[in-house]
C-alpha cells in the first residue's frame, strides 16, 4: 500500500478511536444527513474531510501553532490526501471502532513507544519527509496505546 493510502486510512482508523473515546465530537446521523442532502454525490469525503477538520482543530489547540500533526501536515501531503479522498471510487473506509484498532495493531507491531498523555513530541518535520511511515507508524502507536490505556495524546512534530 502506497504511504498516501496508508496515512489516509490511519486518520480514518484514529478519527474513529477519538470519536468513540469523546476526543472529539463524532459527526451524528443530523449532520450526515444534512451532508446527503447538501452534497448527495460527496457525502462521505464531506463527511471525512469535516471529521478531520474537527480533530485538527482540537490538536492545534493541544500543540500550538508552527507544529505538524496527523491532521495537520505539509501542503502537498495534504493536497495529495485531498485528491485520494476525492478519487476514492467506493465507499471510505470507516469500518468502526473494532476495525479500526485491528487496524492499528497491525500497522504498529512491534513498534516500541514511550507512552504518555498530553502533547508528545514525536520527531522532527524533517522526519515526516525522510521517513514518513516510520513517522506515521510511531504516531499511530502514541493514538492505539493512548485508547487501550485511556488517555488523550496529541503526538507533533515540530
Amino acid at each position: 500500500m502506497r504511504f498516501i493510502e496508508n496515512l489516509l486510512h490511519t486518520r480514518l482508523a484514529i478519527l474513529t478511536l477519538s470519536q468513540a473515546a469523546g476526543w472529539v465530537t463524532p459527526i451524528g446521523a443530523g449532520e450526515t444527513e444534512m451532508l446527503a442532502f447538501v452534497l448527495p454525490r460527496t457525502a462521505p469525503a464531506a463527511a471525512v474531510r469535516l471529521g478531520c477538520a474537527i480533530a485538527c482543530h482540537k490538536h492545534d489547540e493541544a500543540v500550538g501553532a508552527g507544529n505538524y500533526h496527523l491532521f495537520r501536515l505539509t501542503t502537498p501531503v495534504e493536497e495529495r490526501l485531498s485528491r485520494a479522498i476525492a478519487a476514492a471510487t467506493k465507499p471510505l473506509p470507516l469500518a468502526g471502532l473494532e476495525a479500526a484498532v485491528a487496524y492499528l495493531t497491525h500497522i504498529t507491531e512491534g513498534m516500541a513507544i514511550d507512552a504518555q498523555p498530553g502533547p508528545v513530541r514525536t520527531g522532527l518535520y524533517t522526519d515526516l519527509t525522510d521517513n514518513p511511515m516510520d513517522a506515521l507508524i510511531c504516531v499511530a502507536k502514541h493514538y492505539l496505546l493512548a485508547y487501550q490505556q485511556g488517555y488523550q495524546t496529541y503526538p507533533y512534530f515540530s
